[in-house]
Protein backbone atom coordinates (compact mmCIF):
# COMPACT_ATOMS: atom_id res chain seq x y z
CA UNK A 1 0.00 0.00 0.00
CA UNK A 2 0.93 3.16 -0.37
CA UNK A 3 1.49 5.15 2.56
CA UNK A 4 0.52 9.04 0.76
CA UNK A 5 -1.91 11.72 1.72
CA UNK A 6 -2.80 14.36 -1.02
CA UNK A 7 -2.99 17.55 0.23
CA UNK A 8 -2.79 20.67 -1.98
CA UNK A 9 -1.24 18.51 -4.98
CA UNK A 10 1.82 17.50 -2.72
CA UNK A 11 2.32 14.15 -0.93
CA UNK A 12 2.74 14.41 2.16
CA UNK A 13 3.62 11.17 4.33
CA UNK A 14 2.24 10.16 7.61
CA UNK A 15 4.09 8.43 10.56
CA UNK A 16 2.47 7.25 13.95
CA UNK A 17 4.22 5.97 16.53
CA UNK A 18 3.52 3.92 19.64
CA UNK A 19 4.56 5.71 23.10
CA UNK A 20 4.75 3.88 26.52
CA UNK A 21 2.21 5.28 28.88
CA UNK A 22 1.87 3.46 32.49
CA UNK A 23 1.22 -0.02 32.04
CA UNK A 24 -0.45 0.81 28.27
CA UNK A 25 0.59 1.85 24.97
CA UNK A 26 -0.63 5.33 23.78
CA UNK A 27 -1.02 6.23 19.78
CA UNK A 28 1.12 9.31 18.85
CA UNK A 29 0.47 10.89 15.73
CA UNK A 30 3.39 13.05 13.59
CA UNK A 31 1.12 15.57 11.58
CA UNK A 32 -2.20 14.93 10.72
CA UNK A 33 -4.07 12.60 13.20
CA UNK A 34 -6.05 10.68 9.59
CA UNK A 35 -4.76 10.66 5.94
CA UNK A 36 -8.35 10.58 3.96
CA UNK A 37 -8.19 11.01 0.40
CA UNK A 38 -11.53 12.12 -1.59
CA UNK A 39 -15.18 11.97 0.31
CA UNK A 40 -17.89 14.03 1.85
CA UNK A 41 -19.11 14.62 4.93
CA UNK A 42 -20.57 10.97 7.04
CA UNK A 43 -24.05 12.45 7.19
CA UNK A 44 -24.12 12.15 3.09
CA UNK A 45 -24.03 8.90 3.27
CA UNK A 46 -26.02 5.82 4.51
CA UNK A 47 -25.32 2.06 5.77
CA UNK A 48 -22.85 -0.21 6.83
CA UNK A 49 -18.87 1.57 6.25
CA UNK A 50 -15.81 -0.38 5.69
CA UNK A 51 -13.29 -0.42 8.41
CA UNK A 52 -9.48 -1.48 9.15
CA UNK A 53 -6.94 -1.23 11.83
CA UNK A 54 -3.30 -2.85 11.97
CA UNK A 55 -2.85 -4.13 15.78
CA UNK A 56 -5.01 -3.88 18.84
CA UNK A 57 -4.21 -5.98 22.18
CA UNK A 58 -6.16 -6.53 25.58
CA UNK A 59 -5.74 -8.16 28.38
CA UNK A 60 -2.46 -7.08 30.84
CA UNK A 61 -1.32 -4.66 27.90
CA UNK A 62 -4.44 -3.10 26.10
CA UNK A 63 -3.53 -1.38 22.69
CA UNK A 64 -6.35 0.67 20.85
CA UNK A 65 -6.73 -0.79 17.56
CA UNK A 66 -4.41 1.70 15.20
CA UNK A 67 -3.79 2.43 12.92
CA UNK A 68 -7.37 2.67 12.24
CA UNK A 69 -9.64 4.19 9.21
CA UNK A 70 -13.14 4.11 8.59
CA UNK A 71 -14.86 4.75 4.94
CA UNK A 72 -18.18 6.25 5.50
CA UNK A 73 -19.02 7.52 2.20
CA UNK A 74 -16.79 4.88 0.22
CA UNK A 75 -14.45 6.90 -0.61
CA UNK A 76 -10.55 5.18 -0.04
CA UNK A 77 -8.90 6.10 3.14
CA UNK A 78 -5.41 4.96 3.91
CA UNK A 79 -3.43 5.27 7.16
CA UNK A 80 0.16 3.62 7.98
CA UNK A 81 2.17 4.04 11.67
CA UNK A 82 5.80 3.04 11.65
CA UNK A 83 8.66 2.83 14.49
CA UNK A 84 7.59 0.65 17.96
CA UNK A 85 9.83 1.95 20.41
CA UNK A 86 11.08 -0.81 23.03
CA UNK A 87 7.97 -1.76 24.95
CA UNK A 88 6.56 -5.01 26.77
CA UNK A 89 4.29 -6.38 24.39
CA UNK A 90 5.51 -5.29 20.67
CA UNK A 91 8.40 -4.50 18.66
CA UNK A 92 9.18 -3.58 15.03
CA UNK A 93 6.47 -3.73 12.46
CA UNK A 94 5.36 -1.31 9.47
CA UNK A 95 1.13 -1.24 9.75
CA UNK A 96 -0.74 0.11 6.91
CA UNK A 97 -4.55 0.31 6.72
CA UNK A 98 -6.93 1.16 4.26
CA UNK A 99 -11.00 1.11 3.47
CA UNK A 100 -13.00 2.13 0.68
CA UNK A 101 -16.73 1.06 -0.22
CA UNK A 102 -17.34 -2.83 -0.26
CA UNK A 103 -13.24 -3.55 0.55
CA UNK A 104 -10.82 -2.84 3.11
CA UNK A 105 -7.03 -3.93 3.87
CA UNK A 106 -4.38 -4.12 6.58
CA UNK A 107 -0.61 -5.04 6.42
CA UNK A 108 2.10 -5.66 8.83
CA UNK A 109 5.78 -6.47 8.33
CA UNK A 110 8.12 -7.65 10.60
CA UNK A 111 6.54 -7.73 14.21
CA UNK A 112 7.74 -9.36 17.42
CA UNK A 113 5.47 -10.31 20.29
CA UNK A 114 7.80 -9.82 23.02
CA UNK A 115 8.50 -12.86 25.64
CA UNK A 116 9.14 -9.84 28.04
CA UNK A 117 5.34 -9.80 28.25
CA UNK A 118 5.96 -12.82 31.00
CA UNK A 119 7.16 -10.45 33.75
CA UNK A 120 3.51 -8.87 33.48
CA UNK A 121 2.01 -11.61 34.54
CA UNK A 122 -0.52 -11.65 37.51
CA UNK A 123 -2.24 -14.24 39.51
CA UNK A 124 -1.10 -17.52 39.72
CA UNK A 125 1.26 -17.25 36.73
CA UNK A 126 3.20 -14.38 38.38
CA UNK A 127 5.31 -17.02 39.28
CA UNK A 128 6.20 -18.76 36.16
CA UNK A 129 9.41 -17.32 34.90
CA UNK A 130 11.04 -18.64 38.79
CA UNK A 131 9.21 -21.80 38.31
CA UNK A 132 10.14 -22.93 35.00
CA UNK A 133 14.20 -22.21 35.85
CA UNK A 134 14.93 -25.28 36.91
CA UNK A 135 13.13 -27.22 34.04
CA UNK A 136 14.92 -25.23 31.71
CA UNK A 137 18.18 -25.43 33.39
CA UNK A 138 17.68 -29.15 33.43
CA UNK A 139 16.80 -28.66 29.54
CA UNK A 140 20.18 -26.89 28.86
CA UNK A 141 21.91 -29.41 30.44
CA UNK A 142 20.58 -32.43 27.50
CA UNK A 143 20.46 -31.58 23.97
CA UNK A 144 16.99 -31.70 22.23
CA UNK A 145 17.70 -34.99 20.61
CA UNK A 146 18.88 -37.24 23.58
CA UNK A 147 15.21 -35.79 25.08
CA UNK A 148 13.15 -36.91 21.91
CA UNK A 149 15.14 -40.39 21.92
CA UNK A 150 13.87 -40.66 25.64
CA UNK A 151 10.59 -39.53 24.82
CA UNK A 152 10.52 -42.27 22.27
CA UNK A 153 11.12 -44.71 24.44
CA UNK A 154 9.04 -43.70 26.84
CA UNK A 155 5.09 -44.05 27.60
CA UNK A 156 5.47 -41.24 30.14
CA UNK A 157 5.39 -37.41 29.33
CA UNK A 158 8.19 -34.86 29.08
CA UNK A 159 8.95 -33.96 32.74
CA UNK A 160 9.41 -38.17 33.12
CA UNK A 161 11.73 -38.06 30.31
CA UNK A 162 13.80 -35.21 31.49
CA UNK A 163 14.34 -36.51 34.89
CA UNK A 164 15.64 -39.88 33.33
CA UNK A 165 18.19 -38.19 31.08
CA UNK A 166 18.82 -35.65 33.80
CA UNK A 167 18.93 -38.19 36.75
CA UNK A 168 16.75 -35.91 38.08
CA UNK A 169 13.28 -36.57 40.34
CA UNK A 170 12.34 -32.67 41.09
CA UNK A 171 11.08 -31.58 37.77
CA UNK A 172 7.54 -31.48 37.25
CA UNK A 173 5.54 -29.23 34.68
CA UNK A 174 2.45 -29.70 35.83
CA UNK A 175 3.46 -27.58 38.86
CA UNK A 176 4.55 -24.53 37.17
CA UNK A 177 2.19 -21.45 37.24
CA UNK A 178 -1.09 -23.94 37.81
CA UNK A 179 -0.54 -25.39 34.08
CA UNK A 180 0.06 -28.55 32.66
CA UNK A 181 2.85 -28.11 30.05
CA UNK A 182 3.39 -31.79 30.13
CA UNK A 183 1.90 -31.98 26.44
CA UNK A 184 5.11 -29.91 25.31
CA UNK A 185 7.24 -31.07 22.60
CA UNK A 186 11.16 -30.45 24.06
CA UNK A 187 11.09 -27.87 21.07
CA UNK A 188 8.59 -26.12 22.45
CA UNK A 189 9.66 -26.11 26.26
CA UNK A 190 13.18 -24.83 24.54
CA UNK A 191 11.41 -22.09 22.66
CA UNK A 192 9.47 -20.88 26.18
CA UNK A 193 12.35 -21.01 27.99
CA UNK A 194 14.33 -18.60 25.14
CA UNK A 195 11.34 -16.57 25.42
CA UNK A 196 11.67 -16.14 29.40
CA UNK A 197 15.15 -14.91 28.41
CA UNK A 198 14.42 -13.08 26.02
CA UNK A 199 16.44 -14.49 23.12
CA UNK A 200 13.01 -14.76 21.13
CA UNK A 201 9.68 -13.50 21.10
CA UNK A 202 6.53 -15.78 21.77
CA UNK A 203 5.39 -14.88 18.36
CA UNK A 204 7.23 -13.48 14.88
CA UNK A 205 5.24 -12.30 11.87
CA UNK A 206 7.53 -12.11 8.58
CA UNK A 207 4.39 -10.23 6.73
CA UNK A 208 0.33 -10.91 6.99
CA UNK A 209 -1.97 -9.15 4.51
CA UNK A 210 -5.47 -9.39 5.02
CA UNK A 211 -7.92 -8.57 3.05
CA UNK A 212 -11.93 -8.77 2.40
CA UNK A 213 -14.07 -7.90 -0.31
CA UNK A 214 -17.96 -7.84 -0.35
CA UNK A 215 -18.80 -11.12 2.08
CA UNK A 216 -15.00 -13.22 1.37
CA UNK A 217 -11.46 -12.61 2.77
CA UNK A 218 -8.26 -13.92 2.90
CA UNK A 219 -5.03 -14.10 4.50
CA UNK A 220 -1.50 -14.27 3.07
CA UNK A 221 1.30 -14.83 5.83
CA UNK A 222 5.26 -15.41 5.91
CA UNK A 223 7.50 -16.07 8.34
CA UNK A 224 5.15 -17.20 11.10
CA UNK A 225 7.37 -18.35 14.49
CA UNK A 226 5.43 -19.49 17.67
CA UNK A 227 8.29 -19.52 20.29
CA UNK A 228 11.05 -19.13 18.35
CA UNK A 229 9.89 -22.51 15.85
CA UNK A 230 8.29 -21.99 12.26
CA UNK A 231 4.75 -22.60 12.27
CA UNK A 232 2.63 -25.32 9.24
CA UNK A 233 -0.65 -23.51 10.33
CA UNK A 234 -2.80 -22.82 7.12
CA UNK A 235 -4.65 -20.15 5.52
CA UNK A 236 -8.16 -21.20 5.37
CA UNK A 237 -10.60 -19.47 7.39
CA UNK A 238 -10.21 -20.18 11.08
CA UNK A 239 -7.53 -22.60 10.94
CA UNK A 240 -5.73 -22.98 14.48
CA UNK A 241 -2.96 -24.04 16.37
CA UNK A 242 -1.80 -24.34 19.79
CA UNK A 243 0.96 -24.66 21.65
CA UNK A 244 -0.18 -26.21 25.04
CA UNK A 245 -0.79 -24.53 27.94
CA UNK A 246 1.46 -20.72 26.29
CA UNK A 247 0.11 -20.25 23.10
CA UNK A 248 -3.27 -20.68 21.08
CA UNK A 249 -3.33 -18.67 17.79
CA UNK A 250 -6.09 -18.56 15.13
CA UNK A 251 -5.51 -17.61 11.43
CA UNK A 252 -7.68 -15.94 8.72
CA UNK A 253 -10.59 -15.76 11.92
CA UNK A 254 -13.82 -14.65 9.83
CA UNK A 255 -16.77 -13.56 11.48
CA UNK A 256 -20.58 -12.13 10.07
CA UNK A 257 -21.43 -9.38 11.70
CA UNK A 258 -24.93 -8.39 12.60
CA UNK A 259 -24.87 -5.14 11.19
CA UNK A 260 -24.41 -6.87 8.06
CA UNK A 261 -20.56 -6.41 7.79
CA UNK A 262 -18.18 -8.69 7.43
CA UNK A 263 -15.05 -9.12 9.41
CA UNK A 264 -11.49 -10.95 9.04
CA UNK A 265 -8.96 -11.08 11.69
CA UNK A 266 -5.19 -11.90 10.08
CA UNK A 267 -4.58 -13.33 13.13
CA UNK A 268 -5.71 -13.62 16.28
CA UNK A 269 -2.83 -14.52 19.41
CA UNK A 270 -4.34 -15.97 22.88
CA UNK A 271 -1.14 -15.85 25.49
CA UNK A 272 -1.77 -17.66 28.84
CA UNK A 273 -5.09 -16.82 28.69
CA UNK A 274 -4.10 -13.39 29.97
CA UNK A 275 -3.13 -11.29 26.88
CA UNK A 276 -4.88 -11.44 23.70
CA UNK A 277 -3.99 -9.93 20.34
CA UNK A 278 -5.52 -8.97 17.03
CA UNK A 279 -2.71 -8.45 14.22
CA UNK A 280 -4.96 -6.77 11.15
CA UNK A 281 -8.49 -6.93 10.48
CA UNK A 282 -10.33 -5.86 7.81
CA UNK A 283 -14.40 -5.06 8.06
CA UNK A 284 -16.45 -5.02 4.65
CA UNK A 285 -19.84 -2.49 4.44
CA UNK A 286 -21.35 -0.50 1.84
CA UNK A 287 -22.77 2.81 2.02
CA UNK A 288 -25.00 4.21 -0.34
CA UNK A 289 -25.49 8.21 -1.07
CA UNK A 290 -28.45 9.55 0.86
CA UNK A 291 -27.78 13.43 -0.73
CA UNK A 292 -31.39 15.47 -0.24
CA UNK A 293 -32.96 16.26 -4.09
CA UNK A 294 -32.59 19.05 -5.87
CA UNK A 295 -35.79 21.45 -5.47
CA UNK A 296 -36.95 22.17 -8.94
CA UNK A 297 -37.33 25.91 -10.71
CA UNK A 298 -39.33 28.50 -8.77
CA UNK A 299 -42.69 29.57 -10.38
CA UNK A 300 -42.95 32.90 -12.04
CA UNK A 301 -45.90 34.43 -13.60
CA UNK A 302 -45.92 35.43 -17.30
CA UNK A 303 -44.85 38.63 -18.27
CA UNK A 304 -47.75 40.60 -19.95
CA UNK A 305 -46.57 41.79 -23.46
CA UNK A 306 -48.55 44.56 -25.17
CA UNK A 307 -50.89 44.20 -28.01
CA UNK A 308 -51.05 47.16 -30.89
CA UNK A 309 -54.12 47.36 -33.04
CA UNK A 310 -55.30 49.70 -35.73
CA UNK A 311 -58.83 50.99 -34.47
CA UNK A 312 -60.05 54.26 -35.69
CA UNK A 313 -59.82 57.03 -33.48
CA UNK A 314 -63.37 58.81 -32.65
CA UNK A 315 -64.35 61.60 -30.99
Amino acid sequence: MQHLMKKKGNPMKLKRRFAAAGGALALVAAGASVALIGGASSSEAAGSPSSAYGLEATGLIPVQATPTVTSTTGKLVKDSLVSLPSNPLLSGGLVDAQAQNGAAEADVTNLDVGGSLLGQLTGPLSTLTTQLKPACTALNSVSLTQVNNALSGLTGNLSSALNQVTGSTGIDLSAVGGLNLNNLLPAQLGGLCDALSGKVGLVHVGAITTRCTGKTGSVQVTGLRLLGLPSSIGTAPNSSVSIPGVLTVTLNKQTQNANGTFTVDGLYVDILGQQQLVVTSATCGNVRSASKPKPGPKSQAPVPHPIHTKAPVTG
